[in-house]
């Protein structure tokens, strides 16, 4: 046996990929196979062990690529330009071209589960859960092989490879291998044995009885054990005596229903993963009862700041993201309080307007630990002040509308509308916590503003005496913000909105003047002239919210910008990244603008597709934008440039190759990515006289590939090829791309088992190839044709996924390919 056809047996290993000629009926075929329909085609059911899938070590390793077409190019090296002197190919890939069919051919085996036990014993299918997956070891892609519980004798068609078969609790949770590696160079049968564990006991109470509610309807109660996204519950009925099968690992537990008989109901974590009482199921079966261990908290509920007599009084994990666990008091104008909550565990009590404001609106009094609630007693302090006054925009502009804020939401979509707003004014403090007191609704009000109140907390207890009595405060201060979008144009309401401050004046005397200063930031405590410090029960502040306004006028190559598309945006993008929408092109005329912003320093970024005919996205301008105060004047200048194909293909000029080829591709364009983000866009090509053209946006350092689309079909998809023509250029003119290509023109198509696949609801199998000239190919189910750069594609190695028509949809590797003549 040749040393090349020593190779390719190793290449086709994987896939029994006989790569057969172009139509020849004296072509040779491998031992296996014959010609037919004008390639090798698989006879019999043998199988030659001369093609069984390298295994183990034997198998290339190379990983698979994630990287996005059109990504920055990554470190492989630039592949060769081929063939064009002559000289005959002599490298280990395997060679594709017109003569040579990259026809890839999926061999499989069967693998069958067996007998399926739970820890060696077998149990009524029932009682277990979860599913059984495989894992290829060559590409770590996997597959569920079948639900647990019916998994014994379910027979799948995987391809041939080494395999860990593993088991989930759940499709999101963590796996346990079961078989480390199974062979399924041929047909196996593997027995499961699901590692799940008994756990058994009862759920007791504070005194180490059975816990019970009495003569009351438990049937809502339950406790919860957690490992992860893994949950298991127990209800009620079952207190009394549990047998639960469980994967090992420790378990949080969560508790739904009143602790203690009679009292409100608490629904949260009892105990963490991490805790002492938290259950461990390691690698047996674990018989443990579990203690609900709570405690009663008392206390008063005073009001020393500004009389509240409305609200509600609840315990929460985690605000805003945590769940209310446990309510203290239904209504704040109680004088005291009774509450049961488990003990070590650390909850915030927070303040809510209404009993249903959490998590839009609540106010954060403290956390409540161990050491807090330690001697069973708190008295909480409802120690607020009320701040209002009057809300103004741009001392006594009118505020900006929404009216085209509906543009954004569906015909489907009924409630997006109602969640509009003009914007809201919040009070943020030095913790993060935000706190809305006015939202604007719909509404505008008038030049004069909009009245606004709420509550916030003046002060924080820091001292207490021994009878404790509180004797010293920390006090509590906020800046007030405005959050809002500012602008109103069709497509601004789907993207961040802008966080402006709210300013006020006061006047500061330095002992001989007083003067009027903005001021940001207030609180309630007021030190008087002997140093002692009272503290405000109400504050009148009237803010000013007062953005910048930005006008000027926007062109496109010189002239003002105008564009019916509606899809048309400019944003701002700050230091952070964060962007921000403030003008829609289709809503201007004549190119001149206004918008509100904030001052900063800005990107300023077109995307949209009205300039080009095709979507794109930018940075325009060369320097940011920097916004101190209303600005006139302001040029924004928008730049197109051309792109010249003038270039070789195979020793012809690209025109007239396409020209030659076109009747075999469904289009070509220019996909650009810009600035090296991850971002591609798709540019059309036009013919302009003896050449082909598209058109760019100046200003930013592009990767500029060929696209070529394959014709098949295979909807919603699509085939091509990617050819780099420019790499990190930079675009400030007219630019022509000039290196010449050799592309390879070939035949391609899968089988399963050496037979064509059924027609498939979607397509059979995608091949990429990945590097610095990529490939993706949706296989229908039949041939099509495809056109490549010439050269070896060997790292990353190059990878088919598995789709309609196979078992096991998964990906796998395919050896390194040689596309030339």
């Amino acid at each position: 046996m040749s040393r090349f056809f020593k190779i390719l047996v190793v290449v086709t290993a994987l896939f029994f990929a006989a790569a057969c000629g172009g139509g020849k009926s004296e072509e040779k075929c491998p031992d296996g196979y014959k010609w037919e329909g004008g390639d090798c085609v698989k006879t019999g059911t043998d199988t030659n062990t001369d093609y069984d899938i390298p295994s183990g070590s034997d198998a290339d390793t190379a990983p698979v690529s994630d990287s996005d077409p059109a990504e920055e190019p990554d470190d492989t090296p630039e592949q060769p330009d081929g063939d064009s002197d002559g000289a005959a190919y002599n490298g280990s890939c395997r060679v594709v071209n017109s003569k040579k069919p990259l026809t890839i051919d999926i061999v499989t085996s069967k693998l069958t589960i067996g007998a399926v036990t739970v820890n060696g014993v077998q149990e009524d299918p029932e009682n277990y859960y979860g599913e059984i997956w495989a894992e290829n070891l060559e590409t770590s892609s996997e597959f569920m092989i079948a639900q647990a519980n019916a998994a014994e004798g379910k027979s799948v068609d995987v391809p041939r490879g080494s395999y860990a078969i593993s088991y989930k609790p759940l499709s999101s949770s963590g796996k346990v291998v079961i078989h480390e590696s199974v062979d399924l160079s041929g047909d196996k049968s593997v027995d499961i044995d699901i590692p799940l564990y008994h756990l058994t006991g009862k759920v007791l109470d504070n005194t180490g009885g059975q816990y019970s509610l009495g003569e009351a309807d438990g049937s809502a109660v339950k406790m919860t054990l957690k490992n992860g996204s893994f949950t298991k519950e127990i209800p009620y009925s079952q207190f009394g005596g549990f047998d639960l099968l469980l994967p090992k690992g420790k378990y949080a537990v969560l508790f739904n229903g009143p602790l203690f008989a009679g009292q409100p109901d608490y629904n949260g974590t009892i105990f963490e993963s991490d805790s002492e009482n938290a259950v461990s199921i390691v690698n047996e079966d674990v018989e443990k009862d579990i203690k609900i261990i709570a405690k009663t908290v008392t206390g008063t509920i005073s009001k020393p700041g500004y009389p509240v007599s409305e609200g509600t009084l609840v315990l929460a994990e985690n605000p805003p993201l945590g769940n209310v666990v446990t309510v203290v008091a239904s209504s704040v104008s109680a004088a005291s309080y009774t509450v049961v909550i488990p003990e070590n565990r650390e909850l915030a009590l927070l303040y809510l307007p209404t009993a249903d404001s959490y998590p839009a609106r609540y106010i954060k009094l403290e956390t409540w630990n161990e050491t807090l609630t330690a001697s069973g007693t708190h008295a909480v302090s409802l120690d607020f002040a009320r701040v209002y006054g009057k809300l103004t925009f741009k001392g006594g502009n009118s505020f900006p509308t929404i009216e085209n804020c509906q543009s954004n939401c569906g015909d489907d979509q009924p409630e997006c509308y109602d969640l509009c707003t003009i914007g809201k004014l919040r009070a943020r403090s030095a913790d993060a916590t935000m706190i809305t007191l006015l939202d604007l609704g719909k509404t505008a009000p008038g030049e004069e503003g909009v009245s606004y109140e709420g509550l916030l907390v003046r002060r924080i207890p820091a001292q207490t005496d021994d009878e404790g009595n509180v004797t010293n405060y920390s006090p509590k201060s906020y800046t007030m913000v405005f959050d809002s979008y500012l602008n109103d144009a069709p497509g601004l309401f789907s993207s961040s909105s802008f966080i402006v401050p709210a300013t006020y004046k006061t006047f500061v005397d330095n002992g001989e003047t007083a003067s009027e200063v903005t001021a940001t930031s207030f609180g309630f405590s007021v030190t008087q002239a002997d140093g002692s410090v009272t503290w405000l029960q109400e504050k009148e502040i009237n803010f000013d919210v007062s953005p910048s306004l930005v006008q000027g006028s926007i062109t496109v190559d010189g002239s003002p910008a105008e564009t019916e598309s509606a899809d048309d945006i400019i944003k701002l993008r700050d230091s952070n990244g964060a962007e921000y929408p403030v003008l829609n092109l289709s809503s201007i005329s004549g190119g001149s603008f206004s918008f509100y912003a904030p001052d900063g320093s800005f990107d300023v970024v077109y995307e949209g597709s009205g300039v080009l005919g095709s979507s794109y996205r930018a940075n325009i301008l060369a320097d940011p934008l920097v916004i101190d105060g209303d600005t006139d004047g302001v040029e924004l200048g928008i730049k197109t440039a051309k792109l010249t194909l003038n270039f070789d293909v195979n020793g012809k000029s690209f025109a007239d190759w396409y020209e030659a080829e076109k009747d075999d591709i469904e289009a070509i364009n220019i996909v650009a990515n810009i600035d090296k983000t991850a971002a591609n866009f798709t540019l059309p090509i036009e013919k302009k006289g003896d050449n082909y053209e598209a058109k760019l946006l100046t200003g930013n350092a592009i990767n500029a590939y060929l696209e070529i689309v394959f014709k098949d079909s295979v909807e919603s998809q699509k085939s091509y090829a990617r050819l780099p023509i420019l790499l990190s250029q930079t675009v400030n003119s007219n630019i022509t791309a000039s290196t010449s290509q050799q592309i390879v023109k070939y035949a391609t198509s899968i089988k399963l088992n050496g037979e064509k696949l059924d027609s498939p609801e979607n397509y059979v199998a995608k091949l990429r190839i990945p590097g610095k000239s990529p490939s993706e190919i949706y296989y229908p189910d039949f041939a099509l044709t495809g056109y490549f750069k010439q050269g070896e594609y060997k790292t990353p190695r190059p990878e088919v996924t598995l789709h309609d028509g196979f078992d096991a949809k998964i990906e796998l590797y395919v050896d390194c390919l040689y596309f030339g003549e």
